[in-house]
């Protein structure tokens, strides 16, 4: 590449980057478009005026990429090329390209479920109880290597639980099953695995002598999502298709999103209530940011009629629609007024208040959630399309 395209890269990229920061996206978001961008720049001498539709298709089948990370490449071209159109590039060569689908996770079936179980009763006790950690509790690699048993205790409500830290320094407490509670408390104090010196055994080997003794196919990871007893019984990111809009939301976060409600359903509902909310937000906000509006820090029903009004779909800015669509759409309004009150009614905001949510509520939130998101992303699709 020439000096002169190499100085064009640069000045894009540090200014998209710029772009981006100043309308509210991560650090994250912004490294991540920015490591897309410099990549590509490693495979096309031209400046970032003269990619071509051919050039980002012929780049992103060379590679030898997941299907994921394929539909990541293209996201950041295309968020970089939304920006640069027509200020940098006379035309958007992203612009007809198809979304990448990416082959959906399904839930455990039956075989794969009878093949843990085998692989528990096979396994030392030790590993057998690193695994029911991990399917009975939901704990990560580093939560089961950290496990005292004696941190076990009765919350508020008279139900055993088990504090966890998470991911921002806050703590959650997991139900602890009774059939498991006994066992537990009959363990030596300290830790439940420690190591050759006063600690305990890391989480790199937690996972690894769980992953030997699982069958092909599984891992911790994956029997903590999947098989979790906690769960509601269907992988909840199988059952949505927000994933197909990664212009709008990062996908890795939604994945991550989508477990945390899932894990949460049954075992702290407010929580899955909270992050049901988050995922709706994370839509809209995305709507806002793709038509460079800045979303700020406005309550839930706010960002809604923002995102409406902008894919006029709003009931009050929308005079064309008839009347069933008009109160369909009302309904929608309502509906996400609703998750915002449940939220706030059932202690998820921070509340010093015990939470009354239980499962159906949270379950009733992420349904409406995804109706609204979906609706929203599809419109938001068909807006770039017509």
């Amino acid at each position: 590449m020439i000096a002169e395209n190499r100085a064009a890269w640069d000045k894009a990229i540090k200014d998209f980057q710029a772009h981006l920061k100043i309308n509210k996206r991560s650090t994250r978001t912004a490294d991540q478009r920015r490591d897309i961008l410099m990549r590509f720049t490693r495979h096309f001498d031209g400046g970032p005026g003269n990619v071509t539709t051919g050039d980002i298709q012929h780049y992103i089948v060379s590679q030898e990429w997941a299907p994921r990370t394929q539909q990541t490449h293209l996201a950041g071209m295309k968020m970089f090329y939304r920006w640069a159109t027509p200020s940098i590039s006379a035309v958007d060569p992203t612009v007809g390209i198809p979304v990448i689908k990416v082959p959906r996770k399904v839930k455990a079936d039956p075989v794969s479920r009878s093949a843990l179980i085998k692989a528990m009763n096979e396994a030392p006790p030790r590993v057998t109880r690193m695994i029911e950690l991990a399917v009975y509790l939901g704990l990560k690699a580093v939560e089961i290597a950290n496990f005292k048993p004696s941190e076990i205790r009765r919350d508020d409500t008279g139900k055993w639980v088990l504090p966890t830290r998470w991911e921002g320094g806050f703590t959650r407490d997991v139900p602890v099953p009774p059939t498991l509670l006994a066992q537990y408390q009959a363990l030596k104090p300290g830790w439940a695995f420690p190591g050759r010196d006063e600690g305990h055994i890391s989480a790199a080997y937690v996972t690894r002598l769980v992953n030997r003794r699982l069958p092909s196919g599984l891992t911790t990871e994956k029997i903590r999502n999947v098989f979790n007893v906690n769960s509601p019984g269907y992988n909840i990111a199988a059952s949505v298709h927000l994933l197909d809009y990664p212009e709008l939301v990062d996908p890795m976060a939604l994945q991550q999103t989508l477990f945390s409600i899932e894990r949460d359903l049954t075992n702290n509902p407010a929580t899955s209530i909270s992050e049901s909310r988050r995922l709706l937000e994370a839509i809209l906000k995305g709507v806002l940011i793709d038509a460079d509006q800045d979303p700020g820090e406005v309550k839930l029903p706010k960002l809604y009629h923002l995102a409406s009004t902008l894919l006029d779909i709003d009931v009050v800015s929308n005079k064309k629609a008839s009347e069933a669509m008009r109160d369909a759409m009302g309904a929608m309004v309502t509906t996400v007024q609703s998750i915002a009150e449940l939220r706030n009614k059932t202690g998820a905001h921070g509340a010093v208040t015990i939470s009354t949510a239980e499962p159906r509520h949270a379950r009733l939130a992420f349904n409406a959630a995804i109706a609204v998101s979906e609706f929203v992303a599809e419109t938001w699709r068909a807006s770039k399309l017509s």
